[in-house]
């Protein structure tokens, strides 16, 4: 899950009108009046709510769910304007856009689901593992996607992450999204409470998404842990491809070669809109090091490996993982933008989620590093 930034609650509330907030709130279960909603008459009193000690675990999920939102407005509006595309309910860009936001949220959550997964997806730092899924268009029916909700909830219940697990699926000319909002294992804190100490014991909630992109067969995972990549890759092949046996096909194959890096073929001087390309990073395993590496950071390895390190090589263990700085250059505005990434085979890498990616993609393909 990316880490929420620039949130301001007053600046987030004045874009939004009145009477949407009371909407939310009248939707909310947490906290109860009379009728078990939760009701203000002004934007003082629901304040006043917010910031109530004793509200404190149910306006930690409004504060929590108005950062996703308030996410969505300052680095993610392309997705929501796409959302609105594709959504019945009206976009009027006259509005502010956390009103819009809001509205989506609240009116067509399957189509606000689909703006945040894209911007999971994008979010930075995002790490994507990828893999070759020879699925065509992928056709799958309601009920496929909720046989893929149980599945995976019966799985993370298996592994004592809890059984609550949702799936939101969606189709766009691109593909088919995947945002999956579920459990992980409990955790414990110690806090104060007032002049007592006390033990909170809470599971934290988490979210990967994927997508699959019809052209070129390619099936991109955004989730931190191996053992998660792989129940999505198989379950993915089970329900929504219908065809499970390419699940282990897709976990064979290597998408990244860092043998380039190794034997010296790799050409750093770019070529096209790429300018040039640095390795400022590597992680090299060596025998003398039994199970361990050494990881070797500089502005220019090659540079220092040559002028300062001569008695080290890149040929003297396995390459397990580098990370490169690529210069691009878009001719038509005449700008240059900087893409830093990692690449960690068989299939792991972050620069699928950057801009300008695909110059990217074609280089690293004519120096047969990538592989599909």
């Amino acid at each position: 899950m990316p880490r929420h930034r620039g949130f301001n609650l007053d600046r987030f509330t004045f874009g939004i009108p009145f009477e949407i907030l009371q909407q939310y709130f009248a939707q909310l279960q947490p906290g109860r009046t009379d009728d078990g909603r939760l009701s203000f008459d002004d934007p003082l009193a629901m304040k006043d709510w917010l910031n109530a000690p004793e509200n404190g675990e149910a306006s930690g999920i409004v504060l929590e769910e108005w950062h996703r939102i308030n996410d969505i407005c300052v680095h993610g509006g392309r997705h929501l304007l796409r959302a609105y595309e594709r959504s019945p309910i009206p976009c009027d860009q006259e509005r502010a856009i956390e009103e819009l936001a809001m509205r989506l949220f609240l009116e067509d959550r399957p189509s606000f689901d689909y703006a945040w997964g894209y911007y999971v997806l994008h979010a930075a730092n995002a790490r994507v593992s990828q893999y070759r899924l020879p699925a065509g268009e992928m056709e799958f029916s309601t009920q496929d996607a909720t046989d893929f909700e149980e599945f995976l909830s019966g799985m993370f219940k298996q592994q004592k992450m809890g059984p609550n697990c949702r799936v939101s699926v969606n189709r766009d000319e691109s593909g088919v999204l995947v945002l999956v909002s579920r459990g992980t294992y409990m955790r414990t804190f110690m806090r104060w409470k007032g002049t007592e100490v006390s033990f909170e014991t809470f599971r934290p909630a988490i979210e990967d998404v994927m997508i699959y992109e019809p052209e070129g067969s390619r099936l991109s995972i955004r989730a931190g842990f191996k053992r998660d990549r792989d129940l999505y890759v198989r379950g993915i092949a089970r329900f929504l491809a219908g065809d499970q046996d390419l699940a282990d096909a897709a976990l064979k194959e290597r998408l990244f070669d860092l043998t380039p890096f190794a034997n010296g073929q790799f050409n750093y001087r770019g070529d096209g809109a790429i300018r040039r390309v640095v390795l400022r990073e590597v992680e090299l395993s060596l025998s003398v090091l039994g199970k361990g590496a050494l990881v070797i950071k500089s502005d220019d390895v090659v540079r220092t490996l040559r002028e300062d390190l001569p008695e080290l090589s890149l040929t003297r263990g396995e390459i397990r993982r580098v990370r490169l700085f690529f210069e691009v250059r878009e001719e038509i505005q005449g700008r240059s933008y900087p893409i830093t990434f990692e690449i960690e085979p068989p299939a792991y890498s972050d620069f699928s989620v950057k801009a300008h990616a695909a110059h990217v993609d074609k280089y690293l393909r004519a120096q047969k590093v990538k592989l599909l």
